[in-house]
């Protein structure tokens, strides 16, 4: 006890009216607590401090992590990416630095969907044939591609299969050939027919006869001819007049 008055208590980390023991007027101990919380001006956040023992109030501050400081206090949720430090956004309520759907990336560790597919923040670690994370309606979605785009993964079958024809469907699948494909050469089985083959809606190849009415199919061409020059290019009951089965 400082019994000569000379050591008059003060501000809360001044004087404690008490002498320190060494010949000198004792400050506010180091425990004892200080200041208020508060935000700073660059956002950042001031808890309450203690005093140092010489008489100051030290307040050390303190980050916020990938939030800003409002109202004297770290946000711990967020409304929008002004609730956020620089560099991050607002996604579902919470701060972060990845990268949404549809950003450009190198690597899934910069997106909040942990996938990085044909250089952008995907739904999806890959989107397989058919289908594009990096169209512009949908970037960041896998999505099908256009019907007819050529695509790797789909394999070019030979005609005669009537299968995969190595282009895409418009519907994220592998496109087969078309109903009406020439699948395998026209025939003449008889005189006057020929017959067509085809790829069918369920993609096989079918034959369909063809009748070649008044002449008679060219075995040589597997054609059915169109004038003559003999009678026997004609079917029976016609005869070849002015290069006409008539």
């Amino acid at each position: 006890m400082d019994t000569m008055g000379r050591c008059t208590a003060g501000a809360t980390c001044g004087l404690t009216g008490r002498c320190d023991g060494a010949g000198a007027c004792q400050n506010a101990p180091t425990s004892t607590s200080c200041g208020a919380a508060m935000c700073n001006s660059d956002g950042t956040f001031s808890p309450a401090g203690n005093c140092d023992g010489a008489g100051t109030c030290r307040q050390v501050p303190a980050s916020c992590g990938h939030y800003v400081c409002r109202a004297n206090a770290c946000l711990t949720t967020c409304t929008g990416d002004g609730d956020c430090v620089t560099g991050d956004t607002c996604q579902s309520g919470s701060c972060t630095n990845l990268k949404p759907l549809g950003a450009a990336c190198v690597a899934g560790t910069e997106c909040l969907s942990t996938f990085c597919a044909e250089g952008f923040c995907c739904n999806a670690a890959s989107c397989g044939s058919c289908r594009s994370c990096a169209l512009t309606a949908t970037r960041g979605t896998c999505t099908p591609v256009t019907a007819g785009t050529a695509d790797a993964g789909c394999v070019v079958s030979a005609v005669a299969t009537c299968g995969t024809n190595g282009l895409c469907d418009g519907a994220g699948q592998c496109a087969s050939y078309p109903t009406g494909t020439t699948c395998r050469p026209s025939e003449c089985p008889a005189g006057s027919s020929r017959t067509d083959w085809t790829c069918n809606a369920a993609h096989s190849c079918i034959s369909s006869p063809f009748d070649c009415q008044a002449y008679t199919c060219d075995a040589t061409l597997n054609a059915c001819r169109t004038s003559c020059t003999a009678d026997v290019e004609c079917t029976t009951g016609h005869s070849c007049l002015a290069s006409l089965c008539q």
